[in-house]
């Protein structure tokens, strides 16, 4: 009995030991690699999500363009993200290329937060010139599997995509203004973009344009609109009295650019009478002297009225109305009424510009001048005449020319009274020496006195006229 008990003893505890050495070189192992797997695994999925979170967070905008330097494709590139992006492929897509793939000349890393990284012929191979007429479309592969395309879709160098458009405010009148675009380098290298002015009926696309304009009004707004293609531009804006200082654009979409060169009132000091007097004048072109003649003719005479509208002047004058006026001199304080102007009522013009200069022409008509002549003065006055911008009436504000003074002469004809010693001035049968020696000087005989020694003829002759003019 008790060898038995040992033998089961003995059983028992060998097969303890097997069963250990099955967990040890079985189970532990096999747990082991199961375990190990799982880690494996867990380590794939995690680097794979990474990968893709990289991926999502991979961004590049990619810009498709060319250089009016050469006229070959560019490629603009712009990291948005916090990751680099290395570029593995390019793809050039035009009508008849059999082979859109393009390699690469060199590695090319795009940084985090980058500039903008031009990709050309220097990091390309066979990039192609940029024809009119032909569409391209581009892509960027990135080294993750994402593909960006430009979305300059399709790029068309007789089109370009975007528009810029220039707004010059409260522009001053009569003064020219100009705009200028020029393509510039990004990176230093060659030029990258090129500019079409719209509505100039040409479709070419060039790297320099440049527009003027001259402003017919006060405080004028106009935009003008360029088509662009991506790319950097010098863009510098002028008038007469300033330039703009230059500004550097950088173009991947439509832009918009205002320029104001300040509101200009009307009357800045308030007072429309003196602002506008500065600039306005009326002058008077008249003679200084007619003749009346010596028959009661009556004297024509044609005035004119010279109104300037100096070109600093800040607005329009519409519906202008000049008179001509006759002042009475003292001598003569009824002479006016004797002086007819025509039109009675003025002259009327429709407006008067800034930098505009007018002649207005007007008949004068005088009667009744007296022998010893007249005098008479003129003044024109405006009467009437309101502001285009404003709206004020300047015939409130008593603007009239300098008078103008013109003496009237009358033509009186002049006897010549010639005393001609002779020696008798006639004899017993009649003849009469007197007459005769005045008919020889082409005069009459007025009358013959008897003097001792010689007896005095006296002749009356024809002499010119002379004017008798009244003096101012």
């Amino acid at each position: 009995m008790m060898a038995l008990r040992r033998r089961r003893s003995v059983s028992s505890v060998l097969g303890a030991v097997i069963l250990a050495a099955i967990v040890f070189t079985v189970l532990i192992p096999l747990m082991i690699y199961l375990q190990n797997t799982s880690i494996l695994y867990h380590l794939a999925v995690s680097e794979r999500n990474r990968m893709e979170l990289e991926r999502i967070q991979e961004d590049l905008e990619v810009h498709a363009t060319l250089s009016p330097d050469d006229g070959v494709l560019r490629i603009l590139v712009v990291n948005r993200g916090s990751l680099s992006v290395n570029i593995s492929r390019v793809y050039v897509m035009a009508d008849g290329s059999s082979n859109p793939g393009k390699d690469l000349k060199k590695k090319i890393t795009i940084p985090p937060l980058s500039g903008i990284e031009v990709l050309g012929p220097s990091e390309v191979d066979d990039l192609p010139v940029v024809n009119a007429g032909t569409a391209y479309y581009v892509d960027v592969s990135s080294s993750r599997g994402k593909t960006y395309a430009a979305p300059e879709r399709p790029l068309n160098v007789t089109d370009p995509p975007y528009l810029l458009q220039i707004s010059l405010l409260d522009m001053s009148y009569g003064e020219n203004y100009g705009i200028r675009i020029e393509a510039t380098s990004i990176d230093g290298g060659a030029r990258i973009g090129c500019i079409r002015i719209e509505d100039s009926g040409s479709t070419s696309c060039n790297p320099v344009a440049e527009v003027q304009y001259y402003s017919e009004r006060w405080n004028e707004n106009r935009t003008f609109v360029f088509k662009v293609m991506p790319g950097a531009y010098t863009l510098t804006v002028w008038n007469e009295t300033y330039t703009y200082p230059q500004q550097t654009l950088i173009i991947l979409g439509n832009e918009a650019k205002i320029y104001d060169f300040g509101h200009t009132p009307p009357c800045p000091s308030g007072d429309c009478c003196t602002d506008m007097g500065a600039s306005l004048e009326i002058e008077l072109a008249s003679p200084e002297v007619v003749l009346a003649g010596s028959s009661g003719e009556t004297p024509t005479l044609e005035i004119y009225v010279v109104v300037e509208l100096a070109p600093d002047a800040r607005e329009m004058i519409k519906d202008l109305r000049v008179e001509l006026n006759c002042t009475d001199p003292v001598s003569r304080p009824t002479m006016c009424s004797d002086v007819s102007i025509t039109p009675e009522n003025g002259i009327s013009i429709d407006s008067l510009k800034p930098g505009q200069t007018l002649a207005l022409k007007f008949t004068i008509n005088v009667s009744n001048v007296r022998d010893e002549g007249d005098y008479f003065s003129l003044m024109a006055i405006i009467t009437s005449g309101y502001g285009d911008r404003s709206g004020f009436n300047y015939g409130n504000c008593n603007y009239d020319s300098s008078k103008a003074s013109t003496s009237v002469c009358k033509l009186t004809d002049i006897l010549l009274l010639k005393r001609v010693l002779i020696n008798k001035c006639s004899d017993i049968w009649g003849h009469d020496y007197c007459q005769e020696t005045c008919e020889n000087l082409g005069c009459e005989k007025l009358l013959c006195i008897p003097w001792v020694g010689k007896d005095r003829c006296y002749c009356v002759c024809e002499s010119d006229v002379i004017p008798r003019c009244g003096i101012p």
